[in-house]
């Protein structure tokens, strides 16, 4: 097995896991990286991996952070599935196409300055149609339930307790005949907290990839 962070490293945004087990590559969240100028041009470069080669995708939520990039993804060569909870997969609808819009509407602006300064025109990042393009492939997960993804992937999402449909992801991996758990934090929500269920514990684990804004001080 092999796993490397695309995204979120050393900054807060454009969650994306790479995990190849065997010959099966999948991701966890293909998120937009966003903030300053420097940090959304990382979204323009190329991704760490081939979109034609990965297999399924993980969601754990709807976020643009977590999701924004499907639609670049999908547009590369990704014919894969995606799998995200009930919600999730309502809330990526909106979400996708709203992003789409703002990128068609930003590069149109980002063109005219670079015709009055005669520089070549940039095309989107992605469109609204590759938005709904990506639309096809998701799937539908239910909390609570473990699902045989392939004879050596198995996964349970989990209320994390962020948005609506958000997700904790156990993944479940044979290589080989090594058996290792995989935790997925996503974006870890509050206890108490109105409409929101609160985020479910997790009692064990080889290795847990944890979303860690508030990683080096008490959140209050």
């Amino acid at each position: 097995m092999k796993l490397k962070l695309c995204g979120a490293a050393k900054i807060v945004t454009g969650s994306c896991y790479w995990i190849k087990i065997g010959e099966t590559q999948i991701l966890v969240d293909c998120g937009m990286f966003q903030g300053r100028k420097e940090i959304t041009r990382l979204n323009y470069e190329p991704f760490l991996f081939e979109p034609k080669r990965i297999k399924y995708l993980f969601l754990t939520h709807a976020h643009i952070d977590h999701s924004g990039l499907i639609p670049k993804l999908k547009s590369q060569g990704f014919k894969g599935k995606i799998f995200a909870t009930s919600a999730t997969v309502d809330l990526c609808r909106i979400m996708l196409e709203d992003s789409a819009h703002i990128q068609e509407m930003e590069n149109e602006y980002e063109n005219k300055r670079r015709r009055r300064e005669g520089l070549p025109l940039r095309t989107p990042l992605y469109t609204v149609q590759d938005a709904r393009d990506s639309f096809s492939l998701f799937e539908r997960v239910e909390y609570n339930k473990l699902c045989s993804i392939t004879k050596d992937i198995q996964v349970r999402y989990n209320d994390a307790g962020h948005i609506i449909g958000s997700a904790i992801i156990e993944m479940f991996i044979d290589d080989n005949g090594k058996k290792t758990k995989i935790v997925f934090s996503g974006d870890l929500g509050q206890w108490d907290v109105p409409i929101i269920e609160d985020p479910t514990l997790i009692e064990d684990a080889d290795y847990i990839l944890v979303e860690s804004t508030y990683g080096n001080r008490l959140h209050e």
